[in-house]
């Protein structure tokens, strides 16, 4: 997902990456504390709706009072739109 986000434009310097998580708990746990490392005052986790519903619950449990952002299902043709070339082999 850095990938992605640097190929878009976003500075590579404003994105960060967590590759120890092996489940969806795991990264939000591991995630909190990278950026609790980072010196991050305030931190969210962003997720389309479908992952919203189960995230919300893990969030309740793994990480309490961390904000969860999504977006209206109506939005969802986003993903029909070519996603960036990226270099999977790094």
């Amino acid at each position: 997902m850095k990938q992605f986000a640097d190929s878009l434009g976003i500075p590579s310097a404003n994105t960060f990456e967590e590759n120890d998580a092996q489940h969806s708990n795991q990264n939000l746990v591991k995630g909190k504390r990278m950026a609790k490392k980072l010196g991050f005052k305030k931190i969210a986790v962003a997720t389309d709706p479908y992952q919203f519903a189960y995230m919300t619950l893990l969030a309740d449990i793994y990480t309490p009072g961390m904000p969860m952002l999504t977006f209206s299902p109506d939005s969802m043709n986003v993903y029909d739109l070519p996603l960036p070339e990226i270099n999977l082999s790094k």
